[in-house]
């Protein structure tokens, strides 16, 4: 994947990912400062869910793989009650916990809020 960095604005060829079962995932957040439906999903490629990020957030090992100590990321909304409307949540992790908002918008956008994504292994 083509990212550019979102402070000095040079092309990143590929963000660093590592692999979890059968999972691999970006350890980096990017596409700061965007509405999700400004935000390509390359193919092949998903959003995190909310057990994921549980799951990941709860292991300290991969929590400091994957940077998870402070990041906010759009990820699959977990209720399907809001997947009619296409609605996002948010994930958040910080040094004083982790949370996860579901009343991400995804015609909202934030400096701090970006996007992680994931793809299953064959």
């Amino acid at each position: 994947m083509k990212h550019k960095c979102e402070k000095c604005g040079q092309e990143i060829k590929q963000l660093e990912t590592i692999k979890i079962g059968n999972v691999e995932y970006e350890t980096t957040t990017h596409d700061f400062n965007k509405k999700l439906k400004e935000i390509k999903i390359p193919k092949g490629w998903r959003l995190w869910t909310a057990e994921e990020c549980i799951k990941l957030h709860n292991n300290l090992e991969y929590r400091k793989k994957l940077n998870l100590e402070k990041c906010w990321f759009f990820i699959k909304q977990p209720f399907d009650l809001n997947n009619k409307d296409k609605s996002v949540a948010r994930f958040g992790a910080y040094s004083g916990g982790a949370d996860l908002n579901c009343d991400g918008d995804p015609s909202d956008s934030n400096w701090v809020l970006g996007v992680r994504f994931c793809r299953d292994l064959k």
